[in-house]
């Protein structure tokens, strides 16, 4: 009850760390100012402030998981850390973030069930862990770092308004059901350097209806290409190759809904 009246928080140049749920459930809370001294806000920090709208702090504050996870009213952020912590921002009503090039790492549900509406990686990153963007379903738009080599499982799913994904070009590991449930995606380039497509990776993405499946590609899992209305499939071939299924694509890689025969073109490339 005794912060029940606060509505900002300005922390002094003193306090060097902000302690495990120093301030969760700080319901009329809406401001929170930090300063270059501050190092780190611990695990639950801010957690459950509902009402907060804006947070300023320094490039070298470290942000631990859960710190505003449940802050409803969050809406804009820009992140300096090099790695931003799992379930950092968990379910709050983060619209836009703003990634420096400090940024290498972005960890498992960081920002799951967001309301992010466009998302740029920057350069600087290089790995997004499993569910970091799942249930974000607003989001339009991704621009990829083109220095991501691992989308954790899961990591995408649910982004229902996303219309199309290219995927980064250094990337070499997908984990599976990524991109499970992207409904309204119409466009989906695999990069070069992917040579494993998992099992559901692109289920249940209704609106797709040709893919191309680059010859890199030498094996893709059990419903990766599932439960959408594919009309075609492209599958590029070295040239003297069979116009076959190549044997690393398990039985059941793509299923047809039922209304459209799915076509199957092999290309010499």
């Amino acid at each position: 009850k005794e912060y029940e009246d606060i509505k900002e928080v300005t922390i002094p140049s003193s306090i060097v760390a902000i302690g495990n749920r120093a301030f969760n459930n700080t319901l009329n809370l809406t401001t929170v100012i930090g300063h270059k001294n501050l190092k780190v806000l611990l695990e639950d920090s801010f957690k459950g402030c509902t009402n907060l709208k804006s947070i300023k702090l320094d490039k070298n504050t470290n942000i631990l998981r859960y710190a505003f996870a449940n802050c409803y009213n969050l809406e804009e952020i820009h992140l300096y850390n090099e790695l931003i912590d799992e379930y950092t921002f968990y379910y709050s009503g983060l619209k836009k973030v703003t990634f420096d090039n400090l940024v290498k790492s972005i960890q498992s549900h960081a920002f799951y069930a967001c309301k992010l509406e466009n998302l740029y990686l920057p350069d600087s990153i290089e790995y997004i862990g499993s569910e970091a963007f799942a249930y974000n379903r607003w989001i339009k738009s991704i621009k990829f770092s083109k220095n991501i080599t691992h989308i954790g499982a899961d990591a995408f799913k649910y982004c229902e308004e996303l219309s199309e994904i290219i995927l980064p070009e250094n990337l070499t590991d997908l984990g599976a059901c990524a991109f499970y449930a992207c409904s309204n995606v119409k466009k989906v380039v695999i990069n070069k350097k992917l040579t494993r497509i998992p099992g559901g990776a692109f289920y249940s993405n209704h609106s797709l209806e040709i893919i191309r499946i680059p010859k890199n590609v030498k094996y893709i899992g059990k419903k990766a290409f599932s439960g959408m209305n594919l009309k075609e499939i492209i599958i590029e071939k070295d040239y003297a190759a069979p116009s076959i299924i190549p044997k690393g694509f398990e039985a059941g890689w793509y299923e047809s809904n039922g209304k459209n025969r799915i076509k199957i073109t092999f290309i010499n490339v």
